[in-house]
């Protein structure tokens, strides 16, 4: 999606990542790669490793339980720094781990 750097208003793409707990346990944080691909498919260096993409807020009922999906905020987000590595059109993102915390 669009976004806009406050800072300095740049404009530059923002990645939302919505996932479903697979696991066996309730997860209160989770953690990914983020991929970004540009037209021709050749991977862009915008992404990031081990990224939080969720953290409770302490309240054991904001985990998010097994067989679960996690919607991502607006107000969330991983922004891509497309002006400086090229303009990502297709982001992929593989959970790297889930903690109970």
């Amino acid at each position: 999606m669009p976004y806009t750097l406050p800072a300095n208003g740049q404009l530059v793409q923002k990645v939302l990542i919505d996932w479903k707990n697979t696991s066996d346990l309730p997860a209160g944080a989770a953690f990914a790669d983020i991929v970004a691909y540009d037209a021709d498919g050749e991977k862009l260096q915008s992404g990031t490793k081990d990224y939080c993409i969720f953290s409770y807020d302490g309240c054991e009922e904001s985990k998010i339980l097994p067989g679960k999906t996690y919607i991502e905020p607006d107000d969330d987000g991983y922004v891509l720094l497309s002006n400086a590595f090229g303009r990502a059109e297709h982001v992929e993102a593989k959970i790297t781990k889930l903690l109970d915390c």
